[in-house]
């Protein structure tokens, strides 16, 4: 039997497969097709894209206070926008300038303002996954920044990331350093 998931994958029932697949949570049965799943705080909006991380990044720049309310700096991974499925709910989408001059959209939540991931003009075809919405919890305990980006902003309580390339502003295209934090 051929069944169809939440998701808008095909997939086949056999009688070993039922049980196995009647116990996993649909976050899980993305994972089995290299997926992964976003989601937002008030569960109004659920996305899945391929789990290929391309570059993990922690963001410094000037806008991340703003947009967290708390936090000086996010947490983020980069990977294509080919597989993005809006799988529930409806994002809103609003942008602006951003220091390096490309033109970045937040794609969010509109009941909870939850920040999904971003695009920008600078990386057609790519967005900037934000850590703290994916829902696998392995992704969420194994992430580290390869790259710190708009350290310049960065506050002195916040240590570097330790073997993470540290940019002093955007992704090595602007002025300033760029090098390596060794570790000790």
């Amino acid at each position: 039997m051929v069944r169809r998931s939440n998701y808008g994958f095909n997939y086949i029932i056999t009688a070993s497969s039922n049980q196995l697949l009647t116990n996993l949570k649909d976050s899980s049965i993305t994972t089995l097709f290299n997926m992964t799943q976003s989601s937002c705080l008030c569960g109004a909006n659920v996305i899945t894209y391929e789990g290929t991380q391309e570059l993990k990044f922690k963001c410094h720049c000037a806008n991340e206070g703003k947009l967290t309310g708390a936090s000086p700096f996010s947490l983020n991974f980069i990977t294509s926008t080919d597989s993005l499925k809006v799988v529930k709910g409806e994002l809103k989408t609003w942008g602006f300038v951003v220091d390096s001059g490309n033109f970045m959209t937040n794609h969010c939540c509109g009941e909870c303002g939850s920040l999904l991931y971003r695009t920008s003009s600078g990386f057609p075809g790519k967005m900037a996954v934000k850590i703290g919405c994916v829902d696998d919890e392995e992704i969420l305990k194994t992430f580290v920044p390869e790259v710190e980006i708009f350290t310049r902003n960065r506050p002195s309580w916040v240590p570097a990331v330790e073997g993470a390339v540290q940019n002093w502003t955007d992704f090595g295209t602007g002025e300033g350093p760029a090098v390596a934090v060794e570790a000790n």
